[in-house]
């Protein structure tokens, strides 16, 4: 089938908005911000409930809206619909995989 569960890997494995972290006191440097990585894998049988899609979207595009969502802990992408829903349980590579069905 066409949708892939994108888990996240980290470096931040919470579910709050990532803060940039601090620069150096008496530092003019601006805050270097930690970006989450995800991992794309087959299709998580149980990913939590969906918070939220959005059509019309690149995987990539999925990923910082996910960062930017209350709650985002991983998210299922359709490259053929354009497609995410956003979900609130967080995903690991042991998840048993959902079991195949036809659009």
């Amino acid at each position: 089938w066409h949708y892939r569960t994108y888990m996240r890997s980290g470096p931040s494995e919470t579910s709050a908005v990532v803060a940039p972290t601090s620069a150096p006191e008496g530092s003019d440097e601006p805050a270097e911000i930690v970006e989450r990585v995800y991992v794309a894998r087959s299709v998580a049988a149980h990913a939590g409930h969906e918070l939220s899609a959005k059509t019309g979207v690149t995987a990539e595009e999925c990923m910082k809206l996910c960062d930017g969502m209350q709650g985002c802990e991983s998210f299922t992408f359709s490259a053929q619909q354009r497609s995410c829903h956003f979900k609130d349980g967080h995903v690991t590579a042991d998840d048993p995989a959902a079991r195949p069905y036809l659009d």
